[in-house]
């Protein structure tokens, strides 16, 4: 009698463990899919580049060097990230929000020289639209 208990007890014991272990497999997918529907919810309201377009209006409420807008030569580029490693210093944060073609073809604050190629390649790996007119 003792033996046919200890076996019925352990089966409701494996019984359970496998509940439990089934509902942390679902409580895990539920997640993962909540994450997957945020990350395509974000992905949608992200602008493609090369339809993308703000106005002056726009840039200008992205004037810090923690959120730095710029347009150069009518494309808008975001330099938020790029503004602290500015190779310049800070310079860079002058043209946030504004239309700062002038600043980076003349670089009145460094040499006076128009930016090298390199800077200008670097500068199309934050472009993020046109300026429209």
């Amino acid at each position: 009698m003792k033996k046919i208990l200890l076996i019925g007890l352990g089966v409701i014991i494996v019984a359970l463990a496998g509940f439990y272990i089934w509902q942390q497999g679902m409580s895990i997918e539920t997640a993962q899919e909540e994450v997957d529907n945020e990350e395509e919810g974000a992905i949608e309201e992200m602008k493609d580049p090369s339809e993308a377009t703000y106005s002056l209006e726009d840039i200008a409420t992205h004037g810090i060097e923690e959120d730095c807008w710029v347009a150069i030569n009518g494309k808008v580029y975001d330099l938020s990230h790029f503004a602290s490693v500015h190779p310049g210093g800070d310079s860079v944060i002058e043209g946030c929000g504004k239309d700062a073609t002038v600043l980076f073809e003349t670089r009145p604050t460094g040499s006076g020289t128009p930016h090298s190629e390199n800077a200008r390649k670097t500068l199309d790996e934050y472009f993020i639209g046109t300026l429209s007119q």
